[in-house]
């Protein structure tokens, strides 16, 4: 069993939950209140002590579309992809990586493979209502002014996913062929150049991340692993980013915890000797 289950969404609530720099800010005396959006403060408010409340989300496409850009430069950089390259995407999320590299290089070819049957039920949906209960969690209401603004700078109105998300388990036979199957489709006979998974050994366990590195090799000749690094000015705190599910060997037999008390953790070295030599490992 993966460390996180993945079949709800409250691993991904918990795991990329974020500050949006919108506040709700009110006057300390008068009352007054007025929606803050990143750049200056309403004047009225610019010398009180005022009290605050930020709207933040968790896995939502405004701002993992951002970081996913961030992604796609890091490992077309890292790897050499081009245009030509043809990429399986394993455990794609919603298809954002996929939609960078396609912003950041015009023609390449990309399938997003991914098996969490929560993305899969909800990946036709809008984010609208989810949005609108985050925003009002923060005291932003429908009727304040501002709320507009917050809703549109979240929200664009389309589905979460814009990419075909392919719910196939790449270790096996099966899963690969009909991954393969994919690219065939759309007139490319020939296989995959690159396997790439993004930020998603983390939530395996070792054995589980040693098999799904073994079927990306037999689905592409050339894997590529982006991994969250390990952050050593973090070394004094139980982990390095609350609830940041960092894998954490205690004894060469014991495999990993979900939660971690101190060192040693796994870093970009230590992942290398995990998988197969010729992974390539990423850290972003």
């Amino acid at each position: 069993m993966p460390l996180v289950d993945l079949s709800n969404n409250s691993a991904f609530e918990a795991y990329y939950e974020k500050g949006t720099n919108i506040w709700l800010i009110e006057h300390p005396t008068t009352g007054a209140r007025a929606v803050w959006i990143q750049g200056q403060i309403p004047q009225q408010f610019a010398t009180t002590a005022d009290k605050r409340w930020e709207v933040r989300v968790h896995y939502v496409r405004a701002l993992e579309l951002n970081a996913a850009r961030h992604r796609a430069k890091v490992l077309t950089a890292a790897v050499g992809l081009t245009a030509t390259d043809r990429v399986a995407i394993i455990g794609a999320g919603f298809g954002w990586l996929q939609e960078a590299l396609e912003e950041r290089l015009p023609g390449i070819e990309c399938v997003c493979v991914e098996t969490s049957s929560w993305i899969q039920s909800v990946k036709d949906q809008t984010e609208t209502a989810e949005l609108d209960a985050l925003i009002q969690a923060a005291g932003i209401l429908p009727v304040e002014v501002g709320y507009g603004a917050a809703m549109a700078r979240l929200n664009d109105g389309g589905n979460k996913s814009r990419r075909e998300l392919v719910d196939e388990d790449v270790t096996t036979n099966h899963g690969r062929n009909k991954v393969k199957a994919k690219v065939k489709a759309k007139g490319v006979p020939t296989a995959f150049t690159w396997a790439v998974t993004e930020h998603t050994l983390e939530w395996l366990t070792d054995a589980e991340a040693q098999a799904l590195d073994a079927g990306m090799h037999a689905l592409a000749p050339n894997v590529c692993h982006l991994l969250r690094e390990y952050d050593p000015r973090q070394a004094s705190h139980t982990e390095p980013g609350t609830l940041s599910n960092w894998k954490w060997l205690t004894t060469p037999n014991d495999g990993v915890k979900q939660e971690l008390l101190d060192q040693p953790w796994y870093t970009v070295d230590s992942w290398q000797a995990l998988l197969d030599a010729n992974s390539v490992l990423v850290g972003v």
